[in-house]
């Protein structure tokens, strides 16, 4: 909801309820991510039907300048943690593809912080797996998400082009007219 994902919001929230049917709290989240995205799909269709906006003033330019100042620090955030998740993903592949290519009488250890603890064979390999298994189900997600904020990110920039343009054909009329 704070990402303004709300489509996204009530995909995640019923996926959550097949989990368990009746957690309340789920229930809350999607009933209140679908409210609001109804109520944002009324508004952009009420845009739609509405004539174009010849004027703009300077107040909803800087309203729209900050949304895509704050869309560009999301997608910039979820670059970031993407691009971690990659890292993590290889780092796990190559440690599974090497595990797998060790004897099975060798020796594993995993890491515990600062030190490092003797493990069988199966709890390092579950563990490998279900870390890829993990990151896996998750980066897809991840990568959905930075492509609807991206898709945003240019819309909210388009709109704010074109109010500046319309503020600078209003302000060179008004030095036009005041000339005259």
């Amino acid at each position: 909801m704070h990402l303004d994902l709300l489509k996204n919001g009530v995909e995640f929230c019923e996926a959550g309820l097949k989990q368990g049917p009746k957690d309340a709290d789920l229930i809350r989240l999607r009933d209140s991510c679908a409210e609001k995205l109804a109520e944002q799909q009324k508004r952009r269709s009420e845009q739609a039907s509405a004539p174009t906006k010849s004027e703009f003033n300077a107040d909803e330019a800087m309203a729209v300048q900050e949304q895509v100042n704050s869309l560009t620090e999301q997608v910039e955030s979820l670059k970031s943690s993407i691009m971690s998740k990659q890292r993590d993903q290889a780092r796990v592949k190559l440690t599974k593809s090497i595990v797998s290519e060790t004897p099975e009488e060798t020796k594993l250890y995993t890491s515990m912080g600062r030190a490092f603890m003797l493990q069988e064979r199966s709890v390092v390999e579950k563990r490998l797996s279900s870390s890829l298994e993990s990151l896996d189900t998750e980066l897809p997600k991840l990568l959905k998400t930075h492509q609807e904020l991206e898709k945003r990110r240019e819309s909210s920039e388009k709109e704010l082009k074109e109010m500046i343009r319309s503020l600078q054909t209003h302000n060179e009329q008004a030095a036009t007219a005041s000339a005259h």
